[in-house]
């Protein structure tokens, strides 16, 4: 099941208008966003901004009636031949496992993808087995979806849509409620998949999980791309306020610092910033001292 061409491919929306059937407002308002080759970009905005529905497009559930999709330059067309084909480099995992983990065990849930682009029975479990052991999945392998745990759901329905080796994998909620010790196991998996060259688009709501994971961070504004750039943009707070967003707690405390502790860059996170200021303290520190 591996592609012949396995480098990554960038991903691009252009104009994108789209309002569902009797909604007294569009969803997608001339939305433009560019996903870079490589990249983990979070797509951050409150509830009803926009975000499902742009990845629905970007995968090719929905079509826009304005507008294009674009991967690696090539226009989405939307008949079943070129659909079929566009899901084998762009891959979606929804944001509620259950809506897509059907089968009876982990193997049978992970091997459908192969079996329905058309591999052999060996070749999707060759699949399979390769794709649990680059996720820390294998002891998982036989155990019935039922009695998985929600964070063991949203790994394997993860591993599901990764099986087929996708240029691009979009993410929605990936992390939505989670405890924190499940969501730093979705984080390692999705850093494995990226490691191995997947492009990543993460939707979610978490400023504080945008700060210390992305590469880059496009902001929705009511159907449309507010802001793009690095995390650095979190700390924009004309641009949260029209997101409805507060800025990531990291961000805060940096901007409460005196300028002589405060570094340079803001940290990624809370853990790395006091890693800063105690390095900074013993910098400080006369000899001696205890």
């Amino acid at each position: 099941m591996s592609r012949s061409d396995t480098s990554p491919l960038a991903l691009e929306a252009r104009g994108l208008w789209f309002r569902y059937r009797n909604a007294p407002s569009d969803a997608l308002r001339g939305c433009d966003l560019q996903v870079p080759a490589g990249c983990r970009l979070a797509l951050l905005g409150a509830n009803g901004s926009g975000k499902t529905t742009l990845l629905l497009h970007l995968d090719g559930i929905l079509s826009p009636a304005r507008g294009t999709v674009h991967l690696g330059g090539v226009p989405q067309a939307y008949d079943r031949r070129s659909l079929r084909r566009w899901r084998r480099s762009v891959g979606l995992v929804v944001q509620h496992p259950d809506d897509m983990l059907l089968a009876g065990t982990v193997l049978q849930e992970v091997a459908f993808g192969p079996l329905n682009l058309g591999a052999s029975e060996r070749e999707a479990l060759v699949a399979v087995e390769r794709i649990l052991e680059q996720l820390s999945l294998t002891h998982l392998r036989d155990r019935p979806i039922h009695l998985l745990s929600n964070g063991e759901r949203h790994r394997v329905a993860i591993a599901a849509v990764a099986v087929i080796e996708p240029s691009v994998l979009l993410l929605d909620e990936p992390t939505a409620g989670l405890d924190p010790v499940a969501v730093d196991e979705v984080l390692d998996v999705l850093a494995r998949l990226h490691d191995r060259g997947t492009t990543i688009l993460l939707s979610t709501h978490d400023v504080d999980l945008a700060h210390r994971w992305a590469d880059a961070v496009a902001v929705m504004v009511d159907g449309t791309i507010g802001g793009f750039g690095g995390p650095e943009l979190l700390g924009d707070p004309a641009l949260l306020d029209a997101a409805r967003l507060r800025p990531p707690a990291v961000v805060r405390i940096w901007q409460s610092l005196p300028e002589t502790l405060r570094p340079t860059a803001c940290p990624p996170d809370i853990d790395a910033l006091a890693g800063f200021l105690s390095r900074a303290r013993l910098r400080d520190q006369p000899v001696g001292s205890g």
